[in-house]
Formats: structure tokens, sequence, C-alpha cells
């Protein structure tokens, strides 16, 4: 909360923001979660400072009925060209994540993926998203790496936030490059597809036939430009999929029921699907008391159990800087079997 809070307030006190011409993306959700109090202490705050005429833009995740309904005022093809331009941006991640710790002119990996996030903005801003990703991917795919090397895979799961958030997680992944490790992480995209195969079966059981299928269309045009983006990386990478939400469902099923909902099911499956691929550990991230980071957190247990006690840390951060965090993530990267490199 703090966090959001404070990227929105740098923002707004910006010379030249203009309230009436801006707009923020703050999603919401029901139940026990804090995060759906986050719009509204945001609004708040912001109407205090004087910028309460800031729209914000705050689809609520855990309601079939309205949750399109916020894009509304938007023309036709925003929701799409955003959704597109999500997939882009976290595959040219991914694929940053895959290079960086094999470069062999250090630094070049974070310079090239810079201009390319730049690339991908102006590509959104001029409608030819498919043509500047094209192009990064090329720019990206052209870093030369130690191609006869391979790292420990450490997988990461738990809070979204959290895990995308640098700043958030003390920048881990750097740590586990730093150690030695590379690095395979959950996307956006996962979310995002697993709160539509929500939202289909929200309707159903609420009888709102006309949310099912208002869903079920979109999520067939999401999941068609999914794979058109994803296939473009197929050639440079080894890590391109991305995962059936159907599919992760079902990993994590022997655990927990389908029915269950938050981030938990997900981290769950993900880390099953990781167990029975390359990955040498997994660790599990979350904010300070986060209800579906305790339950992850419990029941990794399990799942470490049931396949053969792979390496397995929990990581907790509350804002404040913690040297035993990084005590425990240098012994975690020992465990994982292949030492690691200060």
């Amino acid at each position: 909360l703090v966090i959001t809070l404070g990227d929105l307030l740098k923002k707004a006190l910006e010379d030249g923001f203009d309230p009436e011409r801006s707009a923020f993306f703050m999603p919401s959700t029901d139940g026990p979660c804090r995060f759906g109090l986050y719009r509204r202490y945001h609004q708040q705050v912001l109407g205090e400072i004087g910028k309460e005429g800031v729209i914000f833009i705050s689809p609520n995740q855990g309601r079939s009925i309205d949750f399109y309904d916020e894009f509304d005022s938007f023309n036709g093809n925003f929701s799409r060209l955003a959704w597109q331009g999500i997939v882009s941006y976290e595959m040219i991640g991914k694929m940053a994540r895959e290079i960086r710790p094999y470069e062999i002119n250090k630094g070049e990996t974070n310079r090239v993926y810079n201009r390319c996030l730049k690339n991908l903005y102006n590509g959104i801003v001029k409608k030819t998203l498919i043509k500047s990703l094209r192009e990064s991917i090329e720019e990206m795919g052209s870093i030369k790496i130690e191609r006869d090397v391979r790292k420990p895979i450490i997988g990461i799961i738990g809070e979204i936030f959290i895990r995308s958030n640098s700043f958030s997680n003390g920048n881990i992944i750097e740590e586990i490059e730093r150690l030695g490790g590379e690095v395979w992480m959950p996307s956006v995209i996962e979310w995002i597809m697993y709160v539509n195969h929500f939202l289909k079966f929200d309707s159903l059981a609420k009888r709102d036939y006309k949310g099912f299928v208002r869903a079920y269309i979109k999520g067939k045009v999401q999941l068609y430009d999914e794979y058109r983006i994803t296939g473009l990386f197929k050639r440079y990478m080894k890590n391109y999929k991305e995962t059936a939400i159907e599919k992760i469902l079902n990993y994590s099923e022997k655990y927990m029921h389908k029915s269950f909902g938050t981030e938990a099911i997900l981290s769950i499956g993900k880390a099953v699907e990781y167990a029975r691929s390359d990955v040498s550990g997994i660790i599990n991230v979350m904010p300070f008391t986060c209800m579906p980071g305790i339950i992850t957190s419990a029941i990794m247990k399990k799942v470490r159990e049931d396949n053969n006690n792979l390496p397995s840390l929990n990581l907790v951060y509350d804002g404040t800087e913690d040297t035993n965090t990084r005590t425990r993530l240098e012994a975690f990267m020992y465990q994982t079997g292949n030492g690691y490199a200060v």
C-alpha cells in the first residue's frame, strides 16, 4: 500500500501533471484482502493534496458483472492493446532473465532491455507494437552469451506485486544472479488469465450468462494474442511458453480445491510445475502477514516432501532491510547443489 501510494504521489506531484487529463490503474477485489482498500485510500490522499480530479480505473477482479465495465470509457481497442502490451513487456523481461546470467559483456542485457522497453512504449502509442516487439527480440537475441555454461535455475512464486517489483523484494533476481543462479518467474499474464478463468465459472454459478459469454470471448481473444506474441520468442528462448491456467490448477489440485481461489492456488500449481522441470530450487516471496502467502508457505512443506525434498525458501518482506535474508538466500543457493559465486 505504501509503495503504490508513493508511486502515485510521485507522478501526481510532477510539474505539468493535470488531474483532469490523467488516470491511475489500480485494480480492486472483494473479500478480506487489504488490496480491496488500496484505491479508496489512494483517492483519499490525492484529494487531501488537491488532486481529487484524478480518475481511477479499478476493475474488480472478484466480480464477473462489472469487471470489464471499467474499460468502457476508452475506445473499443484499448483493452486489447493493453493486453498485448502486457504480454510483450512480460516476455521481454523473461527473455532478459534467461540471457543476463550468461552475458559475456556485463551490463549489456540491462542496457538493451531498457532500450527495448522504450521501443515497446513507442509501439503501443503508434499502434505498431508487433513491429517494435520483433525489433526488440532481434536486439535482445544478438547479445553474446556463454553457451557452454548452465547455472542452477531458481523458480520464484508468491504474491504478484512483491515478485514483480524489484524495490519491494530487495532486488531478489539480482541477488540470485549474483550468487550464480538463473531465475524463472511467473508473469502477470498468468494472473490475468486466471481472473478471466474465474470470471467464467463465477458467472455460471450466478446464472449470469451474458457475463459468461463476455468472459469466454475475452479469454479466447487474449489466448490468441498470447500465442501469437509468445511464439515470436521461440527461436531465442527455452522457457518461452506460458502454461495454461487449467494445467496449473490441475497441478495444485492435490493440495487445494480449485474453488479455493487467491494467488495461493497459482503459487502451489507453479511450484509443482517447477519441481517437475529443470528448476533446482523454489523461493516463495510475500508481504508481511499476506494470507495467500502464509497458506502457500504452509503447503510448500508438503510440496517439497513430495518432490525429493527440493530446496525451497519462504521470504517475507515488510519494508525494512534485513541482512538475515541475504544469509538465508546464500545458504539456499548452496543447497541447490551447485554452490554459488559471490
